[in-house]
């Protein structure tokens, strides 16, 4: 690597005698031209003996670029030409080998014009021809040329930033006002005047001189680089030993070497009171503006000149980004930081952000040319070096700044550093792109380099510094609130745009700087997976503002697939835990659709085996092609990811939601009973705090609320979600053709299978929750969704856990009209799917929830079936699906079950609630009284103060299932009576039916009577009504049989009860005056049905006991033998018991219909003895 070494030159301070100039080496910028010019034209004396010029030489060393300066007289300096070949060499380009130094004068003629030679004899950096001479005479001749007026030096005493704010030095402007030349002073080497030279003014309308180009490179070099050899010019640095005679040397004589002359010493001076990279910077900007202004004016040869001063400059910012060490500005603030570079980083990201001219100081293509420069020249190890310091102050601001706060200047910033591949390369190889110290996924948050594009949220987790601006800290009214979150997303969005525009450059940048990105989210999610937890240590997982924005990019970059019209499930490789190798690890343990842990990784390896793939991620003995065809693509990894960032980012948040919003409740209800307390009853302390603690819990809900119902975030959460659904049908069938039969083949495929079962929890919960709290969900379609629960409700053999495809139902009855408050504009149920195999799938998995092996299943069974009762009641509303429900009932195995249970399930549900409701009634009676607090100890008050609550809250919750148990048999009933109108079905309905007339006009109802029986949902009324109608349409259906069964039920049946009932349902006016007169009607067949009954029980008298039924104690009509307890019952009493529960009720062994043991001679036997009894037998 070459290394260039300074050498500092320093002026004699005594003259010594001239030596033979064949000998003595000359400054390449002086020529012929220099030497003739007269002393006052130049304004300089010639010296006796020139100083030693600064000049760069290329020397091999083993560690790097260094820079150091030596002003050893025993080392030769060099010769112009060697001058020249060396800094064109640092550009990769081949010196001419004609010596600029050397060449023979060439005579020209006075009319010639040397500036207007061709561009390879005037090439600037590159390979040129010898230029031609030029004497002094003709720099005077040639005002008549077509040349650009001198600018006027205007000064900006400001030069300010939006980061570093104001600078004392001048920065040097090129202005436009033309100066006289009759009355211009004399010019200093570099083109300027003294600051005390006089002036004469002239009139306006004197013409403006124009500069030769010797004088414009001269007047450029002093503009740009704002040095001058005359001591105490305002707004220039005073290099005295500067003494390059670039104006003497003119154009045919200059050379990149000059440049390298003027920037050398005035970063080694002492006098340059800036950074250097300020001040090469700022020299770079004026160098475009001068270039914005010869562009207009059409002149090439001074904008390729320009070019090359542009280009030196550079490089020579790049050679203080890599070796800062050897300037005398950064050195004490490096060794003041034990060696860091951090003061140099610090001193880069203010420029980053920095104008001039109002045009940015950095752009992505300088620091492209920059990193290049370092990359090329340094070596890859030192741009690492530069880049790490810079990223870790960006990165540090980043982390350290609340959305409230500036935090743009920043992000610009990091997006500016990528335009560069050469830093994405040094930047994805650095410790910190993914950290190793800890490996928790707080890490990944706070340390890696690309959390800190995420850590900006309105969600924080952490206490803000006194003095940063907290969001929602002064909600006064809604309108106030609705301000404050639009400001406050509008600045989450703001970030989120720009988080994306850096992700993005990163993909597009290289295959290596992609996969970076791909590893950085997979790091990440893999380590937050214990945020799905019950239980996790908050100070090991990363924030909820920082997953949800890492959610936000992941859906952002799944765009592309997401589109509705033309969802691109092609692109999505199904087999991705069986490619992805170093990503399936991680979910080993998780739980499958179906298969357990063993069956999923032996399936795994053996697919893996069968595609070639190696336990090593991917290394595959194959071509590269087909290595590249077995990893999955992008698209695939976008996919997979999001889906687990859904549950492990999202969901908690949701939840953590909740329970800020059920903390506001309570604090909302605090305040309220400390404001309604008496006067001075409530100190101003605890009202203080009460109030506090309400702002308090109402700013934290506003700032998830900013975060997570962002409406283009939620609307990309449910998109997504809706992609999976189609995505799991696809490979639940193993088709992409639509799904026309149902339930699935089994078994299920097993890419299926072994997929984990998190997948279908996220897409149930993130849909409930956007349904639940986003008030724009009107504008997405749920068809996918509606149309995967379906299928795996119809499919039980797909997913093991019961519980997870219950997930749909739920979500299905928040969907329905009646829990949104609403009528969706596309309703999500008239899919030809929905339609045609919703109504029995539903109804089977009613069925199937009764049995689930859990612990608690008596008790969740009933919240699932409300759900299910919700979606049946509005399917029940559309003609085609009613007929579908209709359809589905020809199986009467499937249609028993499901009425036996319902049927079950209202007997529980309505019994609980009336016994609780009893019970409500004994505690308000000891509450009122009158001695309650005098008669009891302080403790057995509370005791039953919070008894009452805890019965109130269950009797609640009983009766919302009762009724709507109630509701459900009304109207299939009113619609379906026949259909339930069989054999196996009389009897419980007519046991049912009787329990509740029985319960709510019988003589125990008084017991019944509490305070604000409408604070429980006990409407005694509308029970009675629906109860009785249900009785009306099955007597319609079936007059003789039902009202037979209704007699027939001993344990709950009275004629009383159905008198009494009567009497309220017509004093009340519960029934118009049609359907009363149905059910006096229905009340004489009874009448004379309970006569024949009882007429016939005491005729057959004593029964005996090997006619009874085992379980029932009643008389067997067809008696059956159990085969594995060997009892007998009758067959409609076990029939019954299966409906429910498919197991010999005396041992509890499995049991089906067909395995009863029919018994002909002793239903022979008990027929007989019937009719010796009644004669004709009973009816």
């Amino acid at each position: 690597m070459a290394s260039f070494v300074l050498r500092s030159r320093e002026k004699d301070k005594q003259q010594t005698p001239t030596e033979n100039p064949s000998d003595t080496p000359k400054p390449e910028s002086i020529n012929a031209e220099a030497q003739t010019a007269p002393a006052d034209q130049m304004n300089v004396d010639t010296p006796s003996t020139p100083s030693a010029p600064i000049s760069i030489m290329a020397s091999p060393t083993p560690t790097g670029n260094t820079l150091s300066a030596s002003g050893s007289s025993e080392e030769r300096a060099p010769t112009a030409e060697e001058l020249r070949r060396a800094r064109l060499a640092r550009f990769g380009i081949a010196a001419s080998p004609t010596s600029l130094a050397t060449s023979p004068p060439t005579p020209s003629t006075p009319t010639q014009n040397p500036y207007l030679t061709p561009a390879s004899a005037v090439t600037f950096g590159g390979n040129r021809a010898a230029p031609m001479p030029i004497n002094s005479n003709r720099f005077r001749d040639n005002d008549a040329m077509d040349v650009d007026t001198p600018s006027k030096l205007v000064e900006n005493p400001t030069g300010t930033s939006p980061l570093l704010g104001t600078r004392s030095n001048p920065t040097i402007l090129f202005g436009s006002s033309p100066t006289s030349h009759a009355s211009s002073p004399p010019r200093n080497l570099l083109g300027s005047s003294p600051k005390n030279a006089p002036t004469t003014s002239s009139p306006t309308t004197t013409p403006a001189p124009q500069l030769t180009l010797s004088e414009y490179i001269a007047q450029t070099l002093q503009s740009v680089f704002r040095v001058s050899t005359i001591s105490e010019q305002q707004g220039m640095l005073h290099l005295p030993d500067l003494v390059i005679d670039l104006f003497g040397a003119g154009i045919a004589a200059w050379a990149p070497i000059h440049i390298d002359s003027v920037i050398m010493s005035v970063l080694l001076s002492s006098e340059l009171q800036q950074s250097p990279l300020r001040y090469l910077i700022e020299c770079h900007a004026r160098i475009q503006q001068e270039k914005k202004r010869l562009v207009v004016k059409a002149d090439p040869v001074k904008v390729k000149y320009l070019d090359e001063i542009s280009s030196s400059v550079l490089t020579y910012f790049a050679l203080v980004l890599a070796t800062p060490e050897a300037f005398p500005y950064f050195t004490s603030q490096i060794d003041a930081e034990n060696g860091s570079r951090a003061p140099v980083a610090r001193e880069f990201v203010q420029l980053l952000n920095a104008t001039l001219f109002d045009q940015s100081l950095l752009t992505g293509e300088i620091i492209s040319i920059v990193a290049e420069s370092i990359h090329n020249d340094h070596g890859p190890e030192a741009l690492e070096a530069v880049v790490a310091p810079i990223f870790d102050d960006i990165c540090s601001h980043l982390r350290s700044l609340a959305i409230t706060q500036n935090f743009m200047p920043f992000l610009r910033a990091f997006r500016m550093m990528i335009n560069s591949k050469h830093v994405v390369a040094a930047l994805i190889s650095l410790p910190a792109w993914i950290p190793q110290k800890r490996k928790t996924g707080k890490e990944m948050e706070v340390q890696s380099i690309l959390g800190s594009l995420f850590r900006i949220a309105t969600l924080v987790d952490t206490k803000l510094p006194p003095g940063v601006p907290k969001l929602f800290d002064d909600v006064t009214s809604s309108g106030t609130e609705e301000n404050q979150l639009s400001d406050a997303r509008l600045s989450l969005t703001t970030a989120q745009k720009t988080s994306h525009d850096i992700i993005m450059g990163l993909l597009k940048t290289s295959p290596q700087s992609r996969e970076a990105v791909v590893n950085w989210f997979a790091e990440t999610i893999e380590r937050n997976r214990s945020r799905a937890m019950y239980q996790v240590d908050r100070l090991t997982v990363a924030s909820d503002g920082f997953m949800s924005n890492v959610v936000a990019e992941l859906l952002v970059l799944s765009g592309p697939i997401m589109d509705p019209a033309n969802p691109k499930l092609n692109l999505i490789d199904s087999e991705y835990y069986v490619k992805a190798v170093d990503r399936a690890g991680a979910y080993k343990e998780e739980t499958r659709m179906l298969s357990t842990t063993d069956e999923a990784e032996k399936w795994l390896q053996a697919r893996r085996n069968e595609l070639g793939i190696t336990a090593d991620a991917m290394e595959v003995d194959s071509t590269p092609s087909a290595a590249a065809s077995k990893k999955p693509n992008f698209v695939t990894e976008c996919f997979f990811m999001t889906l687990t960032s859904l549950h492990i980012g999202l969901l908690p948040v949701f939840e953590r939601y909740e329970e800020y919003k059920r903390a506001l409740a309570e604090a909302a209800q605090l305040l309220k009973r400390i404001k309604e307390l008496p006067p001075g009853m409530a100190g101003a302390a605890h009202l203080e705090q009460a109030e506090k603690d309400f702002v308090k819990m109402n700013r934290v809900r506003l700032t998830a609320e900013a975060q997570i119902l962002e409406p283009m975030f939620i609307s990309n959460v449910v998109l997504f979600v809706n992609l999976a659904c189609k995505w799991l049908m696809k490979v639940a069938s193993g088709s992409d053709s639509p799904i026309s039969a149902l339930p699935l083949k089994a078994p299920a495929p097993m890419v299926f299978a072994t997929l984990p079962q998190f997948f279908l929890e996220a897409i149930t919960d993130v849909v409930s929750a956007a349904v639940e709290h986003w008030s724009d969900i009107d504008q997405v379609p749920f068809h996918d969704f509606v149309a995967a629960g379906t299928v795996l409700l119809a499919s039980a053999d797909y997913v093991k856990n019961p519980y997870v495809r219950g997930k749909f139902v739920q979500v299905m009855a928040l969907l329905t009209p009646k829990r949104l408050g609403r009528t969706l504009p596309f309703n999500p149920f008239d899919s030809q799917l929905a339609t045609q195999f919703l109504p029995a799938a539903i109804t089977k998995y009613w069925v199937d929830i009764e049995h689930t092996g859990a612990s608690s299943q008596f008790y969740e069974k009933f919240s699932i079936r409300y759900n299910i009762s919700q979606v049946i009641r509005y399917l029940w509303t559309l003609p085609r699906h009613r007929d579908s429900f209709k359809q589905a009932w020809n199986d009467s195995g499937l249609f028993l079950g499901f009425v036996n249970m319902q049927l079950n399930d209202g007997i529980f549900l309505l019994d609980e609630a009336l016994s609780k409701l009893s019970k409500i009634r004994s505690l308000q009676q000891k509450i009122n009284s009158p001695d309650f607090n005098t008669r009891y100890s302080a403790q057995d008050r509370a005791e039953t103060q919070q008894n009452l609550e805890q019965f109130e809250g269950q009797v609640r919750s009983y009766f919302v299932l009762s009724k709507e148990s109630i509701r459900m048999l009304h109207y299939m009933a009113r619609d379906f009576a026949s259909s339930f109108m069989r054999d196996e079905l009389y009897d419980r309905l007519a046991a049912m039916l009787n329990y509740f007339y029985s319960q709510l006009a019988g003589p125990q109802t008084l017991e019944l009577k509490v305070r604000h029986p409408q604070r429980y949902g006990f409407e005694p009324k509308w029970l009675l009504k629906k109860i009785a109608r249900i009785y009306l349409y099955f007597f319609k259906a079936a007059p003789t049989e039902f009202t037979r069964a209704v007699v027939h039920e001993e344990r709950s049946f009275s004629t009383e009860v159905f008198n009494k009932a009567g009497t309220i349902l017509e004093r009340e006016g519960l029934l118009n005056p049609a359907t009363l007169g149905t059910y006096r009607g229905f009340l004489s067949e009874v009448s004379q049905s309970a006569t024949k009954e009882k007429f016939d029980q005491d005729q057959l008298g004593d029964i005996p006991d090997e006619f009874l039924d085992s379980i029932m104690s009643t008389l067997m009509r067809d008696p059956v033998k159990l085969p594995s307890s060997g009892q007998i019952v009758d067959r409609s009493t076990i029939e019954r018991h299966l409906l429910s529960d498919p197991s010999d009720p005396f041992n509890r062994q499995p049991l089906t219909k067909d395995q009863l043991i029919p018994l002909p001679e002793l239903k022979n036997r008990i027929s007989d003895f019937i009719k010796s009894k009644l004669g004709g037998g009973m009816q």
